[in-house]
């Protein structure tokens, strides 16, 4: 999976292990490097919320560590 920092030209490969599965009428995929997690109504949904919620929270995690 690739992710995109912000607005700059960096791109960083990022190797990770996610299980998808059912409750009720939605679709979970859980990110279990960083615990992440998110849900669809598809699997393909799941997927795409999922890489927003990991961009979010590697966005996230860069703000913080600049902040230090």
């Amino acid at each position: 999976m690739a992710l995109k920092r912000n607005n700059l030209n960096y791109r960083k490969n990022m190797k990770t292990r996610i299980t998808i599965h059912r409750e009720g009428n939605y679709f979970v995929a859980i990110d279990h490097r960083t615990y992440v997690a998110d849900q669809g109504t598809t699997r393909e949904e799941a997927i795409r919320n999922l890489t927003s919620g990991l961009k979010e929270h590697h966005r996230l995690l860069q703000e913080i560590k600049q902040q230090k």
